[in-house]
């Protein structure tokens, strides 16, 4: 994490932007290891591997898909959809992107899905870092 978004960044539990940041480690480009805590609510937000960890008491569901992406990472035939191509053309996948043309119909489902779910959203003077 660069330090530098702890101006943009808010609490995921109660919203608010009071924010102490914690370092365990750093390298000369971010935060690798450490920790948001929030003066408001007392949440504490890890900070691994330069990513904030901002799912805090995922739902089972959402914390089953997190799971079930790590797990892909054991398998081989599955590789090839954590290259940089496949990962930046997310929600939608080309047919020369992928062996498995079922995969590339359902990720475009997806990204249909996703789409037609994000214009529900008033994103009018929001900020958004990740989705």
């Amino acid at each position: 994490m660069r330090e530098s978004l702890l101006e943009i960044l808010m609490c995921p539990l109660c919203q608010r932007r009071n924010l102490t940041l914690v370092i365990h480690t750093r390298d000369e480009r971010e935060i690798r290891e450490g920790k948001l805590v929030c003066e408001s609510c007392g949440a504490q937000i890890p900070i691994q591997k330069g990513i904030v960890q901002t799912l805090l008491n995922p739902q089972q569901k959402v914390a089953n898909e997190a799971k079930g992406w790590v797990e892909l990472l054991d398998v081989p035939a599955k590789q090839h959809e954590f290259k940089d191509e496949w990962i930046l053309a997310l929600p939608f996948i080309m047919p020369e992107q992928s062996p498995d043309q079922d995969a590339v119909r359902i990720w475009n489902q997806v990204g249909k899905f996703f789409f037609k779910n994000l214009d529900r959203f008033d994103w009018q003077g929001k900020s958004v870092l990740e989705i």
